[in-house]
């Protein structure tokens, strides 16, 4: 398994996905998905807490 490369001059670093739009994308992506758990959690934790306690509501 030979590799096509045959001497490292002129040899530069490629970034798939560096730049342009989607480092934004993902980044935005992860905030909602931490976020909406959050959340979730928050919201269940309390109606667990109501529901342990007795409370109606």
């Amino acid at each position: 398994m030979g590799s096509p490369i045959e001497a490292w001059e002129g040899v530069a670093a490629y970034f798939t996905g560096a730049g342009g739009g989607m480092p934004l994308v993902w980044m935005l992506i992860a905030l909602v998905v931490t976020v909406a758990s959050a959340l979730s959690a928050f919201f269940h934790e309390n109606k667990s807490y109501r529901d342990h306690r007795g409370d109606p509501h």
